[in-house]
């Protein structure tokens, strides 16, 4: 059987105001390998770098900025990595999954799934100017981190062990793969039935981005599913 872990990038701003505990009444309640990730305000661990509190949060050497989620990310991988896990499936706390549902996307063919969209294709490369206005050439196309994106053992391997200079950790993943994906060497995959049926995203632009509304709007997700 796929060990399977669900990992959720936070920050303590958002355990402090409730985004865990929401999701472990929702969506989470009762699932085994779920963790949340955070990071601390002076990370200087060195090889105890990283322990457990809070039940399932994890509290990473990694600033616990938005600046510093690449990082975050890379630190992820290398605990799910360490811990023995197949597969992770790296989402946010805005975030709302149908587990079941996710099992049965059939991730587990693939080295790298998720949404991705249609255009550009995977295994393309384009340039890009990103929402901080700097421009990207031969960059490769990423699956989204608002609906979540899967990652084999090896493919977890090869970003966690790559240093990156992108500041979006989505787009990060997507730049370090990408190039594995052309040469064949890890396969990657759009995948069916799972955006807004699996996967949900927090509509923020239609809602603004509040933390209350999103804890809300996942309420209201388990009734109307």
């Amino acid at each position: 059987m796929v060990r399977l872990l669900i990992a959720v990038k936070s920050c303590h701003d958002d355990l402090d105001k409730g985004c865990h505990d929401t999701i472990l009444e929702t969506w989470g309640r009762g699932l085994p390998d779920l963790r949340f990730f955070v990071g601390c305000e002076r990370p200087t661990w060195g090889q105890t770098w990283y322990d457990v509190f809070h039940e399932k949060t994890i509290d990473i050497d990694v600033a616990d900025d938005y600046d510093h989620l690449p990082q975050k990310t890379r630190r992820i991988l290398q605990w799910s990595l360490e811990q023995g896990y197949d597969f992770t499936f790296l989402c946010d706390v805005d975030t709302f999954l149908e587990p079941d549902r996710l099992m049965k996307t059939g991730f587990e063919k693939y080295d790298y799934s998720g949404r991705f969209g249609s255009s550009p294709a995977i295994g393309s490369q384009f340039d890009f100017k990103d929402g901080r206005g700097i421009r990207h050439e031969h960059c490769h196309p990423w699956a989204s981190g608002g609906f979540g994106y899967f990652l084999s053992r090896k493919a977890a391997q090869i970003v966690a062990n790559t240093e990156s200079t992108m500041w979006a950790e989505d787009m990060m993943v997507g730049d370090i793969l990408g190039p594995k994906i052309i040469s064949g060497e890890i396969k990657a995959a759009d995948l069916q039935h799972f955006e807004n049926e699996a996967s949900y995203h927090y509509p923020a632009h239609r809602f603004g981005w509040n933390r209350q509304r999103m804890q809300q709007w996942m309420r209201e997700m388990m009734y109307d599913l």
